[in-house]
């Protein structure tokens, strides 16, 4: 191998002597095909795995990075709808309109967050659910790539890295704007804008966007209440969604300050308890504001220390949700009593304390179908006091509908070191430290009665949390490179978890690439699962995952190829032992399969890239599939040049038969099939002037999401929609 070609390899596997900047001001030839190849892996370095950036396949762990120009070409709208394109990963949505990512089969039906969100490296999961749904609705136009690790992430990025993690790094360094429009009255507009001064080192950018639709207005199918002929349905879905994102940033030379601001607006889609009237709908919104200050120092030739410090603010109001409409019988309530006291301490536990992980309580004969999962129960009205009775029903029946609207407001302060060191020949240590506290400062709840609770999060919740993370990175010769992880995490409401890595990575030659790994991570119980007045758990442990995981990747010229083997233990997983009850520990869930990938250039203009996937899942407790998970999962991807500037995408997705939900109806899923084209004309009429424009679901094919509580059957979802998109870029 020449000199050029080592210097390149060195960069890709993030053991080069000389900083960034010099790496990417490098200058070489790219006459020779497979130094070209080489140096295309630059493009998809990432530090998402082991904090020091190395391409994806030369680093522990299966990582697959999107980059946001390709993602523009196939037509992708939004970071929910790019991360589809992920081997093993489904999209998908509840009875909410919650935009849902499931990585090999896990996340439809589990109660929280699974995957650790970042945005431009700073944690996003609230800790209200643990989602972090305002991420995924920014426009892919913002975009400059999403990393993403399938399996556990926890020994390096704790908490949530569950199933996975996904960082969202947006643009910088563009200058650009663009309007969107497509079917169902969606509006978008943005704009990029960045600024630089070389010789003081200082640079700024700022991303704005926002987009919003006025929904589909799909007819939902009847709910468990129509066939009494009460409610509303069917009728047209609440679904009307927006987006609006900031994002500003400056830096001065090492220091770099980021202000993030993401807000969601949403309806209540299908509904919580059922479709709610047309005439009395609210919408609601999540809003995240984020302020981060990072700072790196170079303390010696081999000692670097890097800080992150953080504030952030996350405010939620639901959007207003029927639970029950009039002359429904009241629902039954989960708990005997709403304690205002923080959960008991071990060994006094109430009388209603949970059953024992797996057993049911019994619903009374005749009793209403028990509410969708994360429903509070509402209390019926008191059976003393005077209530006024529609015309035919007794006082046992719901005199009025029941409405309720939640809202949530936290804070969480964050400080994250970490200290790297290569002092030690062939090793690269890591030492983090970190630190952050979360205060509840306000949750209420509105149920439209006299009766209805003020809070639903027991006030003055709040959580302290202490990490220590330590990782070796032992090259061994020129070919083999190990690396050892465990992570210490403290809460101070939730325990204590420690989370090993233990990983390798051989490089047989130039073209031939195996890797293993086994890895645990952990979910630590949200306030939700702790605080909520009516479905708290008592003494709940973090849910736990240990994954092993072996692939073999094949790069040349042109071409590669990767196979993938996974094996996945869940335990303690933290569900309600009822839909109408409180949250335990049950439950276990097995998950194993393979995924294949390969990107092939076809010539000079073409490009196809192709995944597929099979996954299977076993819930130990019912001793059938995962709920929404799908054993075969496929995409096709094929772009190219029809004529200079004139590009065309075809975008081929598939989902096999999934598993229905054993606990609500709807029973299994058929397959889903879609296809998406996108032509892409740049520099039309003028120098930097894009058109876009393309048709999701051609073929509009029908198909339905896992339904959890409220239908008869599972929900329909959205069919073919057109879109055009003009952008410029200023050059």
């Amino acid at each position: 191998m020449n000199t050029q070609k080592t210097i390149v390899l060195a960069v890709c596997l993030g053991f080069s002597s000389g900083p960034p900047a010099a790496q990417e001001g490098m200058v070489i030839p790219d006459t020779d095909p497979e130094l070209t190849a080489l140096l295309s892996t630059l493009e998809e370095a990432t530090a998402i795995a082991t904090r020091n950036r190395m391409n994806a396949d030369y680093i522990p762990g299966i990582v697959t990075v999107l980059k946001g120009d390709d993602l523009e070409a196939l037509g992708a709208a939004t970071v929910w709808d790019a991360l589809r394109l992920t081997p093993g990963v489904q999209t998908t949505r509840n009875n909410l309109g919650e935009p849902l990512v499931l990585v090999r089969g896990i996340g439809n039906t589990l109660n929280s967050g699974n995957i650790k969100i970042l945005l431009n490296s700073v944690p996003m999961n609230n800790d209200v659910d643990g989602h972090a749904f305002p991420v995924m609705t920014i426009p892919v136009e913002l975009v400059e790539r999403i990393e993403v690790i399938r399996g556990p992430g926890s020994a390096l990025h704790g908490e949530y890295a569950f199933s996975g993690v996904i960082n969202v790094i947006t643009r910088q360094g563009d200058r650009r704007v663009y309007g969107r429009a497509g079917r169902y009255q969606t509006y978008g507009a943005g704009g990029m804008f960045w600024w630089e001064d070389e010789q003081t080192g200082l640079d700024l950018f700022a991303n704005l966007s926002g987009w919003e639709t006025e929904g589909t207005g799909l007819d939902s199918g009847p709910d468990r209440y129509s066939d009494q002929g009460l409610g509303f349905a069917p009728g047209p879905i609440d679904d009307p969604e927006g987006n609006r994102t900031a994002i500003l940033g400056l830096g001065y030379r090492d220091y770099r300050m980021m202000l993030q601001y993401i807000r969601r607006e949403m309806g209540d889609w299908f509904g919580l308890g059922a479709l709610s009237s047309p005439a009395d709908r609210d919408e609601g919104e999540m809003e995240q504001w984020t302020l981060s200050l990072s700072k790196e120092w170079t303390l010696s030739q081999e000692l670097d220390l890097a800080a992150q410090a953080y504030w952030q603010s996350y405010d939620f109001t639901a959007a207003k949700q029927l639970v029950a409409p009039a002359g429904a019988p009241p629902l039954p309530r989960p708990l005997e009593s709403v304690s205002s006291e923080l959960p008991p301490p071990a060994g006094d536990e109430p009388d209603n304390a949970p059953p024992p992980p797996g057993s049911r309580r019994p619903v009374p004969p005749g009793a209403p179908p028990p509410p969708i999962q994360g429903a509070p129960a509402i209390p019926p009205p008191p059976t003393d006091a005077p209530q006024p009775v529609l015309p035919g029903l007794s006082p046992r029946f719901l005199p009025e509908a029941l409405t309720i609207q939640k809202t949530a407001d936290t804070r969480r302060y964050g400080l994250d070191l970490e200290l790297s060191w290569t002092g030690w020949d062939d090793h690269r240590w890591l030492l983090g430290l970190g630190y952050s506290h979360v205060e509840l400062r306000d949750s209420r709840i509105n149920d439209g009665s006299e009766h209805g609770r003020e809070t639903f999060l027991l006030p003055g919740a709040d959580r302290k949390h202490y990490n220590l993370t330590l990782q070796d990175q032992w090259r061994i010769g020129e070919s083999l490179e190990l690396t050892g992880g465990l992570r210490y995490d403290d809460y101070d409401d939730a325990g204590d978890n420690l989370s090993p890595r233990i990983a390798a990575v051989w490089r047989v030659d130039d073209h031939h690439i195996l890797k293993g790994q086994y890895a645990e991570a952990f979910r630590p119980p949200t306030f939700t699962e702790l605080y909520d007045n009516s479905v708290r758990g008592r003494n709940l442990n973090p849910e736990r995952v240990a994954t092993t995981e072996l692939a073999y990747i094949y790069r040349a010229p042109g071409t590669r190829a990767q196979i993938t083997l996974f094996h996945s233990e869940i335990e303690d997983l933290i569900a309600r032992s009822d839909p109408s009850d409180i949250f335990v520990n049950r439950g276990e869930v097995r998950l194993r399969g393979v995924e294949t990938e390969l990107e092939k250039s076809l010539g000079s203009a073409w490009k196809l890239t192709a995944n597929l996937s099979y996954n299977d899942t076993l819930d130990r407790e019912t001793d059938q599939p995962v709920g929404g998970s799908a054993e075969w999962i496929a995409n096709l991807a094929l772009r190219g040049e029809l004529l200079p500037d004139l590009v065309l995408s075809a975008w081929w997705q598939y989902q096999g038969n999934r598993a229905g939900s054993a606990i609500f109806p709807g029973g299994e899923l058929d397959d889903i099939s879609i296809l998406d084209l996108t032509l892409n004309a740049f520099d039309l009429l003028t120098k930097g002037l894009t058109l876009r424009t393309g048709v999701h679901n051609l073929f509009d094919n029908r198909y339905a999401a896992l339904n959890l509580g409220s239908y008869e059957e599972n929900l329909p979802q959205p069919g073919r929609a057109w879109w055009v998109q003009l952008s410029y870029d200023f050059r």
